[in-house]
């Protein structure tokens, strides 16, 4: 009785423990599934967190692009309002200059006539020059027989041919009185100062049998067509004129005054410094000399006339 009772608890024990076993294996196995699946959880885990990194990379670099992107933006803008500014500022100018060019169009149209005007001129003055100095050879071959009137008709001949620039004066066939022949002389002097004075500046230009003004050489100069001859032309005229110690206010008045002193139009053949200063002696003592032509002013022109002829 006692073995069957010890048997059954066996049996009992022997099917628990079984089932314990079949228990512990079925638990072994979901343990080891869940091992399985937290070892995939984890795998997967990791890749997340790799992805995770990656795109927080991805997401940096487009954020940092995105700042240089709006840098350049910025960049741009400022640089599109300075070129927007240039435009306006270029656009500004280029009126003024359009408005410049037509000035300047109308100015170079007003000079291009006065210059055409200036040069039919001058042509004219040439005819007329050529004229004058046909009838003056009429008037030497009409007097040659008349030896005592010689010198006065050479006189006159040579008034002549300054007559273009200094005006028809009476001719005077008698001997010309102290004072006239004063005026004579330092007229002559006045006309060779200017001549030596044009010579110097232009001696291409020059021809001996023509009267010249401070008029002559400074529109002689801007006549000059080549620019680099023009410069030329006004440097020497500057020296010149440096040289002279010429007063550009005063020295033109006081030949203006001469010229106009000259009653008779006669050109002594040679002048010399002690005739020139016994003329303007004589007309002190007459008292002609005054205003523009006092006797310091007078002998001023004297020393430009000696200087001249003194140059190379």
């Amino acid at each position: 009785m006692i073995n069957q009772t010890a048997y059954l608890e066996f049996r009992d024990l022997r099917d628990q423990n079984q089932d314990l076993k079949n228990t512990l294996e079925s638990k072994t196995e979901k343990i080891e599934v869940l091992q399985r699946e937290v070892k995939d959880l984890k795998s997967q885990n990791d890749k997340l967190k790799n992805s995770l990194v990656s795109k927080n990379k991805e997401m940096n670099a487009l954020r940092d692009k995105i700042n240089t992107l709006e840098n350049e933006k910025k960049t741009l803008e400022v640089e599109v309002e300075r070129l927007e500014n240039e435009f306006q500022v270029s656009k500004e100018e280029n009126k003024k200059r359009e408005e410049q060019i037509t000035k300047l169009t109308l100015s170079y149209d007003k000079v291009s006539k006065k210059i055409e005007r200036m040069t039919k001129d001058r042509e004219e003055s040439k005819v007329e020059n050529k004229t004058l100095k046909r009838e003056i050879s009429d008037l030497r071959d009409e007097n040659s027989g008349l030896k005592k009137k010689v010198d006065d008709l050479q006189e006159n001949i040579q008034r002549l041919e300054y007559s273009e620039r200094i005006g028809s004066l009476p001719l005077t066939m008698g001997s010309p009185t102290p004072v006239e022949k004063a005026a004579i002389i330092l007229g002559e002097m006045r006309t060779r100062v200017l001549a030596m004075m044009y010579q110097k500046v232009h001696p291409d230009k020059y021809e001996d049998d023509c009267s010249y003004t401070l008029k002559n050489i400074e529109e002689d100069i801007e006549d000059i067509e080549d620019e680099g001859a023009r410069q030329e032309a006004k440097y020497k005229w500057e020296e010149l004129k440096k040289k002279l110690n010429w007063n550009k206010s005063l020295h033109p008045r006081i030949l203006k005054a001469i010229g106009k002193e000259r009653n008779i139009v006669a050109h002594p053949r040679s002048l010399t410094k002690g005739l020139l200063l016994q003329s303007v002696e004589d007309m002190e003592e007459a008292g002609k000399l005054r205003g523009w032509m006092s006797f310091s002013r007078v002998n001023e022109i004297i020393n430009v006339w000696e200087l001249l002829g003194q140059m190379e």
